[in-house]
C-alpha cells in the first residue's frame, strides 16, 4: 500500500507540472514592474490618462479579480451627494433587522429641508426598516435616511460616527461623512476610489445587492400613507423617463447631484465574466435656459463609455482554483519535498486573446521553506504575470506534511513500577500463550497421533512378513 500511495503522489506531481498553468520561473524576480490587482493599486490596466473633460474624477474596478481598470484623479476629494446613502444602507443591512417596525419621530424628519427629495414621511408613521431602505435607495428619500440612522444608533450623530469608523476600517483615506443622506455639507468629502471600496464591500451583502439593483418597487401602505410607488433615477436602468441612456450591462446604481448641479453615479455592470464597479464624480450636465430642464446627463453618458472601455478586448479568467497543485519545492531539513496548492479561486483580467499558457507564475520563498510543515500551513506565495504586469497573486498552502529530519524521536520508557504497563504485557503474554496452546492442541497433537498410528501399522506389517 505504501508503494501505491507513493506512486499516486508522483503521478499527481507529474500531471500538475505538465499543465499549462505551471510555467514556474523559480524565486521572485526583481525588480517588479507594474501591478494592476488590488483596489489601492496605482497602476490601472487602462491607464490613468484623462478620458473625459466633463468630470472631476472617475474609477473603474473589476470585483472578481480585484483589478483597477481605470483611475482618473481617483484620490481627489469631492462632494459625494447622495452616494452617501450607499454607506447608510450598508450599515443598516448589517446592523438592523429588516422586519423592525419604526415609529417616525417628528424631531428627525424636521432636520430635512422642505425642498429636499423625500418619501414624505409623517410623524408617528409606522414603517418597516426594509421599506425605509427602498425609499432611500430607490426613491433617494433623504428623510428615510435620517430615520434609519436614528433607529440604528439612537441618533444621527452617533450613526455618522459609525459611518466614519467603518469607512476607515475599509481603508478609505479621503472620506469624511457628516450626515447619513448626502445633503450638501462643506466638510462631507470622499473620493472615487473610496466610494468604490465601500460599494464593492456592500455588494457582498445579498440584501444590499437586491435593493441596489432594484429598478422599481412598491412600498406597502402604513398607518399614515397609502402604497408608495418608487423608481430609480438611474436612467441606465430605468427607461420610464429617458431611454437614450439605457444600458443592459448595468445592474445597479445610486445617483447624486451636488450643489453646483454636477452629478455623481456609482454603478455596477457585468460582461465578459467581469463585475465592474464604476464611479463617476462631478459630471457636467446640460440644462436648458429655464435652469431646470436637463437635456444631457453627463454621468450616464460617461459611465457607459467607461464600461465600454473596460469590457472592450478584456475578460476575466480563472488562473487558480481550490486544491490545485501548482508547485513542488525542497524543504530545508525536510524528509521530503512539499507540494504547494491554492485554497481559493483566483481571477485575473486579461486581454481576450490571452490564454493561460501566456502567463508566468513566479513563486516566493522557494529554497527557504523549513521543516517541520503540517498539511494546510501557509508556506509561500505566487504571483501571476502577463508580460510586464502582475495581474494576480495568491497564498500557497502545503498539501502534505514534511517531518524535520534533525529532530530525533524520543523513545517511550516503560517504568518497572508501572502496574498498568505490566498488566497489559501480562495479558498480551497470556493471550499469545493461549493461542499457541490452542494451535498445538488442534493442529499438532492430531498429527502426532496419526504418525504414531502409522508407525505401529508399519511395524505390525513387518513382523507379520517375518513370521511367514
Amino acid at each position: 500500500m505504501r508503494r501505491v500511495a507513493h506512486l499516486c503522489l508522483v503521478i499527481t506531481i507529474l500531471f500538475s507540472l505538465l499543465t499549462p498553468m505551471v510555467s514556474a520561473t523559480g524565486a521572485m524576480d526583481t525588480p517588479q514592474t507594474t501591478t494592476s490587482y488590488g483596489i489601492d493599486s496605482d497602476n490601472a490596466l487602462l491607464g490613468s490618462k484623462q478620458m473625459f473633460d466633463t468630470i472631476k474624477s472617475a474609477f473603474l474596478y473589476e470585483r472578481n479579480s480585484g483589478t483597477v481598470m481605470y483611475a482618473w484623479k481617483a484620490d481627489e476629494q469631492v462632494y459625494p451627494s447622495s452616494l452617501v446613502k450607499i454607506m447608510t444602507a450598508l450599515l443598516a443591512v448589517e446592523k438592523g433587522n429588516l422586519a423592525d417596525v419604526i415609529t417616525v419621530k417628528e424631531s428627525v424628519i424636521k432636520t430635512i429641508p422642505h425642498n429636499a427629495v423625500s418619501a414624505e414621511l409623517e410623524a408617528d408613521e409606522q414603517i418597516s426598516l426594509e421599506s425605509l431602505l427602498y425609499c432611500m435607495m430607490v426613491g433617494s428619500a433623504n428623510d428615510a435616511a435620517s430615520v434609519i440612522a436614528d433607529h440604528i444608533c439612537g441618533s444621527q450623530a452617533a450613526f455618522v460616527d459609525e459611518m466614519n469608523a467603518y469607512a476607515k476600517q475599509l481603508g478609505c483615506t479621503k472620506t469624511n461623512f457628516t450626515n447619513p443622506h448626502g445633503l450638501h455639507n462643506e466638510k462631507q468629502k470622499t473620493s472615487a476610489r473610496d466610494m468604490a471600496k465601500i460599494l464593492s464591500v456592500a455588494m457582498n451583502n445579498e440584501t444590499f445587492r437586491k435593493i441596489f439593483t432594484t429598478v422599481r418597487c412598491t412600498v406597502p401602505a402604513t398607518n399614515k400613507s397609502e402604497e408608495r410607488s418608487l423608481a430609480t433615477g438611474n436612467f441606465l436602468m430605468n427607461t420610464d423617463s429617458l431611454d437614450i441612456y439605457f444600458d443592459n450591462r448595468v445592474t445597479g446604481g445610486r445617483t447624486g447631484v451636488s450643489e453646483d448641479g454636477r452629478r455623481c453615479l456609482a454603478a455596477s455592470a457585468t460582461g465578459n465574466g467581469m463585475e465592474l464597479i464604476s464611479i463617476v464624480m462631478g459630471a457636467k450636465s446640460v440644462v436648458e435656459d429655464d435652469g431646470y430642464t436637463t437635456t444631457v446627463y453627463g454621468s450616464f453618458k460617461e459611465t457607459s463609455t467607461l464600461i465600454d472601455k473596460g469590457l472592450k478586448g478584456y475578460k476575466t479568467a480563472q488562473v487558480l482554483y481550490p486544491e490545485q497543485t501548482v508547485d513542488q519545492c525542497s524543504v530545508v531539513n525536510g524528509a521530503n519535498d512539499v507540494i504547494l496548492g491554492s485554497k481559493t479561486t483566483v481571477y485575473a483580467v486579461l486581454p481576450t486573446s490571452v490564454n493561460l499558457k501566456d502567463l508566468t507564475f513566479k513563486y516566493a520563498n522557494n529554497g527557504e521553506i523549513r521543516a517541520p510543515i503540517a498539511a494546510g500551513d501557509a508556506v509561500s506565495t505566487v504571483e501571476v504575470w502577463y508580460k510586464n504586469t502582475c495581474v494576480a497573486n495568491a497564498t500557497l498552502y502545503a498539501m502534505n506534511s514534511v517531518k524535520d529530519t534533525t529532530q530525533e524521536e524520543i523513545p517511550v520508557e516503560v517504568k518497572e513500577d508501572d502496574n498498568t504497563a505490566q498488566t497489559a504485557l501480562l495479558i498480551i503474554g497470556i493471550s499469545v500463550g493461549a493461542v499457541v496452546l490452542f494451535v498445538f492442541i488442534v493442529r499438532v497433537i492430531p498429527r502426532v497421533r496419526r504418525l504414531l498410528k502409522k508407525r505401529q501399522l508399519m511395524k505390525y506389517r513387518r513382523n507379520r512378513r517375518r513370521s511367514r
